[in-house]
């Protein structure tokens, strides 16, 4: 369906791009949506954001990108359909690459070079939900990166998964650009019920960036939740699955759903590896080996 899909796709080299100045210089963002192009609460908040800012009513500069995957988006599914690839795991891509690849390379060449922070606002694709928001961060080697970002989320009430960035990863290499990563997520099943939280989380990062005057707020009694490992249920084989639509903390060995082969001659229950908090599951019944089932921070 991919091949006949092609012909079809709007005929832009790079999707659209909202370069917003604010009224007194100051630091840059960059915010990226769609990403994966059937996660729709990050593409709706940044819309949001284009049209709350687009009067340059803050300081500094506001890059948004509503819809990086715009080929994933008209096809309605998280890959790019004109070389079946995740932009998400192409970095840096490369200008003589396939499609995605000169995506990513255009991306990061072009706009995130410039970037003091980039916001890359995601969510549960049209299969999955995110029970919980939370935001995910890497911890790198650059040590006034890795502190920027933890004043920023000890302020937030959202869970936070800070995991160790490894060598060639996006986030340690922005770091050495002197750009910190933040991904977030919110929003799933193809509405757009997350878009509030995605705008929250922004204009927080924009406020701890001076971009937009700072709130006060009461002291903290409690730091949010944090975790430092994820771990993912796959599923063991093609088939169907049945899931249970848990959220919040579980339990190891609760159950998290069944699954069997398709002739329903071999059924097993799906449960918790550990304790902890899911991240996202997938809530409908196609079963592909390989395929996480359920992530579980912990």
């Amino acid at each position: 369906m991919f091949n006949l899909f092609k012909q079809f796709l709007i005929p832009l080299s790079h999707p659209y791009v909202a370069d917003l100045r604010g009224s007194a210089s100051g630091k840059t963002i960059l915010i990226t949506a769609g990403m994966d192009g059937d996660e729709y609460a990050g593409i709706e908040a940044a819309y949001t954001i284009i049209q709350k800012y687009k009067d340059g009513n803050f300081n500094g500069r506001l890059i948004v990108i509503p819809i990086v995957n715009l080929a994933g988006f008209e096809a309605e599914c998280s890959i790019n359909p004109l070389d079946q690839k995740f932009p998400k795991y192409t970095f840096p891509g490369t200008p003589t690459g396939s499609k995605t690849e000169q995506l990513l390379h255009w991306l990061l060449t072009t706009y995130a070079k410039e970037a003091d922070c980039w916001v890359d606002l995601h969510g549960g694709a049209l299969t999955e939900s995110v029970p919980t928001p939370f935001v995910w961060l890497y911890e790198t080697s650059i040590s006034s990166i890795n502190t920027t970002l933890k004043d920023w989320y000890l302020n937030e009430d959202t869970p936070v998964v800070v995991e160790k960035a490894r060598k060639g990863w996006p986030a340690e290499v922005l770091a050495r650009q002197n750009c910190a990563s933040v991904l977030t997520e919110a929003g799933g099943r193809g509405n757009q019920d997350g878009a509030l939280q995605h705008g929250k989380w922004v204009e927080s990062i924009m406020r701890h960036y001076a971009l937009l005057p700072t709130i006060p707020t009461p002291t903290r009694i409690n730091t949010p939740s944090t975790y430092h490992h994820v771990e993912r249920v796959r599923a063991p084989y093609h088939g169907i699955f049945r899931p249970t639509h848990v959220g919040g903390d579980i339990h190891k060995d609760a159950p998290l759903g069944s699954y069997c082969n398709y002739n329903g001659s071999k059924e097993d229950v799906l449960r918790a590896p550990c304790d902890g908090v899911i991240l996202w599951r997938k809530d409908t019944m196609a079963m592909r080996k390989g395929d996480t089932l359920v992530a579980i921070a912990h």
